[in-house]
């Protein structure tokens, strides 16, 4: 507005969730983060591109809700709250829970969680989907990546823009530290703004699997595969390896694996998914 700096922001709930062989979820976890790349009115940006972008749950006592709380709780204990609920239900279950305004209304989730959670139960019950079982003691690791690096300045000719990468991974992994199973995903969010700094537009954005077919990766494949088949292939190289041993996997110059086997599968580049797997491997609990 000339004297405050413009805002292009991106919102993105994400879960991980274990179910039974009745569809009964048996763990949860859930994180969400908000990453920001503000701009003054000549559009140029005024944030560190080469910051770190914390999620929700990393952020912790840092991110500030609890004196705004009625409950005094903060975003990541009430997510937990929230992701423990979840635990012992189905996905009906789940999607019948009584929600007005974004809130639930249920009273004894209530007295634990007052924060919008509509979001928080469409991520929960699109991890359901593609949750599997698990034996009881099995970690559970949720891990995200984001940089805003890709983001650049209006120049007079061309827009500013705000560009956010997001690695999503998930994992199981056994008191052996072998991975059971591993989840993949990325998201791309952005959006532009003119030289006088007003944001061209506002959307929705969907994952690279969600996106399927229409990511449009194939026909510029030299293997012929979209980008969710290779993910596919990279999350079966994980499974049943420890994450030395993935760890161990050498790359090539772009960052491609190197080994000719694999690479017969998956050409994407994939540091930024093994640090995810590092970090949700390090950081998983026994959750449920």
């Amino acid at each position: 507005d000339g004297e405050t700096d413009g805002v292009a922001q991106a919102y993105l709930h994400v879960a991980a969730a274990s179910v039974d062989a009745d569809g009964v979820i048996t763990a949860a976890v859930i994180d969400a983060l908000q990453p920001t790349v503000t701009f003054d009115a000549e559009g140029q940006i005024t944030s560190d591109v080469a910051a770190e972008v914390k999620t929700k749950n990393e952020l912790g006592a840092d991110y500030g809700m609890v004196n705004a709380s009625g409950i005094q709780k903060e975003w990541y204990e009430q997510a937990s709250a929230f992701a423990q609920y979840a635990v012992g239900k189905t996905k009906a279950e789940l999607e019948a829970l009584p929600v007005a305004d974004g809130k639930t209304t249920d009273a004894d989730l209530l007295a634990s969680v007052t924060v919008t959670v509509t979001d928080m139960q469409t991520a929960m019950m699109k991890t359901v989907d593609d949750a599997v079982s698990m034996a009881s003691g099995v970690k559970t690791g949720l891990a995200v990546l984001t940089s805003i690096a890709g983001s650049t300045s209006a120049d007079g000719e061309t827009d500013g823009r705000a560009k956010v990468d997001i690695t999503m991974v998930a994992v199981l992994v056994d008191e052996d530290g072998t991975i059971l199973d591993f989840k993949l995903d990325f998201l791309q969010p952005y959006t532009s703004w003119d030289a006088e700094g007003h944001v061209i537009e506002k959307k929705e954005f969907k994952t690279k699997r969600e996106l399927g077919d229409d990511y449009g990766m194939r026909a510029a494949s030299a293997i012929g595969l979209e980008w969710y088949e290779q993910a596919d292939a990279f999350e079966q190289y994980v499974i049943g390896k420890t994450l030395e041993d993935v760890l161990a996997l050498e790359l090539d110059e772009e960052y491609r694996p190197a080994d000719v086997d694999l690479a017969a599968s998956v050409t994407i580049h994939v540091d930024s998914y093994l640090a995810a797997l590092e970090k949700a491997v390090t950081t998983a609990k026994v959750l449920g």
